[in-house]
């Protein structure tokens, strides 16, 4: 008799959103800087003008905390972000509102 895990080694669960790809190797395979991926991943902290601080939301949702953070989907997500950037010179700001906008038309 077999396992389910034999039968369905990702027991139910679509592959290409099971976590599998590390910073570096998103890093590697997209050919962005670590600190960039970690930066859309996870946000960042900056200091205002007016000296206060603040905190950027995520572009993306991943695993945070496993051992491997990314899925197939979050590279597409990451590939697509730096296309935005890089080829179309897309300001980031204006991506943050798209996927705000985004955000409140799913709620």
């Amino acid at each position: 008799m077999s396992r389910q895990t034999d039968r369905d080694p990702y027991r139910g669960r679509d592959p290409r959103r099971i976590p599998a790809y590390t910073i570096f190797d998103a890093a590697r395979y997209l050919r962005l800087p670590e600190q960039t991926i970690r930066n859309w991943a996870y946000g960042y902290r900056y200091v205002t003008r007016s000296a206060s601080r603040r905190q950027t939301p995520p572009l993306i949702e991943v695993e945070a905390g496993a051992q491997h953070d990314f899925s197939f989907f979050n590279l597409i997500e990451l590939h697509v972000l730096s296309a935005l950037r890089r080829d179309h010179r897309v300001q980031m700001r204006k991506i943050y509102e798209a996927i705000r906008c985004e955000n409140i038309a799913a709620a």
